[in-house]
C-alpha cells in the first residue's frame, strides 16, 4: 500500500513539472514572436526612413 501511494505521488508531481515547463515553453514561445515581429516592423521602418533620404 505504501509503495503504491508513494508512486501516484510521484507521478503527481512529475505531472505538475511537466504542466509548468510546457506553460513556460508556451509563455516563451509567444514573447519570441512577438519581440520577432516587433524587430521585423523596426527594420522595415529604417529601410522606409532610409529610402526617402
Amino acid at each position: 500500500m505504501k509503495k503504491k501511494k508513494r508512486s501516484q505521488i510521484i507521478k503527481l508531481v512529475l505531472l505538475i513539472s511537466f504542466l509548468i515547463l510546457f506553460g513556460r515553453f508556451i509563455y516563451s514561445s509567444i514573447a519570441a514572436l512577438e519581440h520577432h515581429q516587433q524587430n521585423k516592423k523596426v527594420i522595415i521602418e529604417r529601410g522606409e526612413n532610409h529610402q526617402m533620404k
